[in-house]
């Protein structure tokens, strides 16, 4: 049986990224992922950019999805910030 992006979809919105993770492993589904990171979380151009990246057009074997960011702590000054990341799915 076919799994679609709809229902790839619907166990992502659901119950999250872990357990995408675990339904295309029981349902046998290959994939390639790739991280993206756009910047930091206060900057417009990095929030136009990722907002751009979740809202593009992908085909049929692809989605775009949002990863949660990273918190860096700078060593030099003391102050933290996040780094804003999304992921890209390529399932077969």
């Amino acid at each position: 049986m076919r799994t679609s992006k709809k229902q790839l979809m619907a166990v992502y919105n659901e119950k999250g990224l872990n357990s995408l993770y675990a339904f295309m492993k029981r349902n046998k589904i290959t994939y390639t992922r790739e991280v993206y990171e756009f910047g930091l979380q206060g900057s417009r151009n990095t929030f136009s950019g990722y907002s751009d990246f979740l809202d593009e057009k992908t085909d049929r074997n692809t989605l775009h999805l949002h990863l949660y960011s990273v918190g860096v702590k700078s060593r030099k000054n003391g102050y933290s910030y996040n780094i804003v990341r999304g992921i890209e799915i390529k399932f077969k």
